[in-house]
């Protein structure tokens, strides 16, 4: 144990070592590090600005895609360097190296987020935190794909609670897509439905 604690602490005094030396010389991080600090209003450490560097240097993503990425996560309260990192890898392997990219990225996120929220409110779930990826692809699909209003939603949960005694994603889902494939979009529609099956 006291020989990787050796080994951990030496790696990190290299790493320091490194960070100090880019930051003597390297503007553009200068540059970066001024503007994390004064957004997230907080001085970096040597580990946070390795970060930085980790997203400019290895994932190659330019200054003001960094930059739009750090102002977003400070605007959704998540002003933190592991989530500076955790999503700005991510933007790296979705290939989002402009500022329009970038843009439509975070139109994306807030769209995605914005369809979750009225699937809760819909379904009455409070603090439920952060979605899973799947809950989230439900509400893309839910919403913006086949064009429910809440109302569906609603009718759909209250089934599922019926019938299964808890709520059931995936049983939701399958109600709601026996109603799309009947283009049965409206309670209107759903209860003057000739199939019994599109009633429920």
């Amino acid at each position: 144990d006291l020989h990787l604690c050796d080994r951990r602490q030496r790696q990190m005094c290299i790493r320091d070592r490194f960070t100090a030396q880019r930051l003597a010389v390297d503007e553009e991080l200068k540059m970066l590090v001024e503007e994390t600090q004064t957004t997230l209003g907080k001085v970096l450490s040597n580990s946070d600005i390795a970060t930085l560097l980790m997203l400019k240097d290895t994932c190659g993503l330019p200054l003001d895609v960094i930059f739009m990425l750090i102002h977003y996560c400070a605007s959704i309260d998540k002003g933190n360097i592991r989530t500076i990192e955790n999503i700005g890898v991510q933007w790296a392997n979705d290939g989002i190296y402009s500022l329009e990219a970038a843009e439509n990225k975070i139109e994306q996120i807030q769209k995605t987020t914005a369809n979750f929220s009225i699937v809760s409110k819909a379904f009455g779930l409070k603090n439920v935190g952060s979605p899973t990826k799947k809950q989230l692809e439900y509400g893309d699909k839910w919403i913006s794909e086949w064009k429910f209003s809440p109302e569906m939603l609603r009718e759909a949960y209250e089934r599922c609670v019926d019938t299964k005694g808890t709520m059931n994603l995936r049983y939701i889902d399958g109600i709601l897509k026996r109603w799309h494939a009947g283009n049965v979009h409206t309670i209107c529609l759903l209860y003057t439905s000739p199939s019994p099956r599109d009633r429920g």
